[in-house]
């Protein structure tokens, strides 16, 4: 089973800020994925009416070794691929990459993380991510004074 938490906000502060140097120090070539240049599975996000929408390559991922974690405005996707070795047998050639993984993005728009469902088929994940009906129908967030 997928584990998915609703967390705060803030538990995605540092990460953007560890990215960017990560990118700096590594050059632009090196992929770059939350613990640094390591294996990066591929995501595309995309918008709907109602939803966003995250599919990831995660072929062989089991549901077990993957975490997402959303907030409001956020989508993390974290977990490890382990490497698809056969008990004691001796490694001759490798180019399937494995290892901890981490993505995490930012949405452009409110969700209600209680209504985010998860799921992996054919070793796609697929996240969607209702928007929050005060955002989806345009309608503005109340702000406190001063604000």
């Amino acid at each position: 089973m997928i584990n998915l938490r609703i967390v705060r906000e803030m538990e995605f502060v540092g990460q953007g800020l560890e990215r960017y140097m990560d990118q700096l120090l590594n050059g632009p070539r090196v992929r770059v994925c939350g613990l640094g240049p390591v294996w990066c599975p591929q995501v595309d996000v995309y918008e709907t009416t109602d939803t966003f929408v995250a599919v990831s390559e995660l072929a062989g991922v089991k549901a077990d070794d993957l975490e997402i974690l959303v907030d409001p405005r956020h989508l993390k996707i974290s977990g490890i691929r382990r490497p698809p070795r056969e008990g004691s047998s001796r490694v001759l050639q490798t180019e399937i990459s494995h290892g901890r993984f981490s993505r995490v993005f930012r949405l452009s728009g409110f969700i209600e993380p209680e209504q985010v469902t998860a799921g992996i088929e054919d070793g796609l994940l697929k996240v969607v991510l209702p928007k929050s009906q005060a955002t989806a129908s345009g309608s503005a967030i109340p702000r406190k004074a001063g604000e």
